[in-house]
C-alpha cells in the first residue's frame, strides 16, 4: 500500500496555498502556504485544519527513520473541536514527503535533519488516540485510566489482553520498537470493547490478533513492542 501522501500547490500571484490529503484522500490540510508551518519551544509543528477553515490544530513533527509522525499538541481549550474535526488514526508518512513540502514552501529542507525521534509516550498516545470517541484529552495517564476502568470485553480472547498491555507499557517496562512500523489494511484486529456511560458501547481494534505485540495505530499503520511479562 502506498504511503505517499498528495500534495497540491497552487499559486496565482502573490497567493499561495497548499492541499495536504492522506493516500485515502482524507485532507490534513487546505489553505496560504503560510498558516501550515510554525514553531513553538524549538518544535516544528504543522497547524492542521483538516480542510475545516477557522480551525487550526498543532501538530509537532517527530522523525522515526525513514518516517515522520504527526503528534497533536492541542490547547485544551481547542481539544472538543479537534476531536470532532480530527482524522481518526496516526497520521505517518515517508520523510522524503516532508521534504518535498519544505521546498514547495521555500524551506530548508535540511532542518528535516534536526526533527526530534519521536518518542516512547508519543507512541502510546497515539495508539490510544485510535478510538471513535471523542476524549477531550491528550494526556496519555489520564486516558489510559479512562480505557482501563471502561473495557468490558475483548474479542478474540488471548494473552497479554489489552488491559494488561496497557499496564505493562505505564510501568515503564513496555518500550515501542521504530524499527518495527508497517502498514497493512489486512490485519486482523483484537476489538476491545470499551462502554461509555453517554454513547454506550463501542469497539476499539487495538491489537493484531496474530501478534498481540503489534498494536494498531489506525490508518493501517501499526507498530510492535518489545516481548515481556505483562502485568494482571
Amino acid at each position: 500500500m502506498s504511503c505517499d501522501l498528495q500534495i497540491d500547490f497552487f499559486e496565482r500571484g502573490y497567493d499561495e496555498k497548499i492541499k495536504i490529503s492522506l493516500s485515502t484522500a482524507k485532507v490534513l490540510f487546505s489553505g496560504y502556504c503560510d498558516s501550515l508551518v510554525t514553531s513553538k519551544n524549538n518544535e516544528i509543528e504543522f497547524q492542521l485544519n483538516f480542510g475545516q477553515h477557522g480551525h487550526t490544530f498543532n501538530h509537532i513533527l517527530r522523525r522515526s527513520g525513514d518516517y515522520v509522525v504527526l503528534v497533536p499538541s492541542v490547547a485544551k481549550e481547542y481539544l472538543s473541536n479537534f476531536f470532532t474535526l480530527r482524522i481518526q488514526g496516526a497520521i505517518i508518512f515517508r520523510f522524503e514527503d516532508a521534504t518535498k513540502i519544505w521546498t514547495l514552501l521555500r524551506y530548508d529542507p535540511t532542518e528535516l535533519n534536526n526533527l526530534v525521534p519521536i518518542k516512547k509516550e508519543e507512541w502510546m498516545l497515539l495508539w490510544l488516540l485510535n478510538i471513535p470517541a471523542i476524549l477531550n484529552n491528550l494526556s496519555v495517564e489520564e486516558l489510559a485510566t479512562w480505557i482501563l476502568k471502561r473495557i468490558v470485553a475483548e474479542e478474540p480472547e488471548n494473552k497479554p489482553n489489552v488491559k494488561e498491555i496497557i499496564r505493562w507499557l505505564l510501568s515503564g517496562e513496555g518500550e515501542f520498537l521504530n524499527n518495527s512500523i508497517s502498514r497493512s489494511n489486512e490485519l486482523k484486529p483484537v476489538i476491545a470493547y470499551i462502554n461509555e456511560t453517554t454513547e454506550g458501547l463501542f469497539e476499539w481494534h487495538a491489537l493484531d490478533a496474530s501478534d498481540r505485540y503489534r498494536l494498531l495505530l489506525g490508518n493501517g499503520w501499526s507498530i510492535k513492542t518489545n516481548e515481556g511479562q505483562y502485568s494482571k
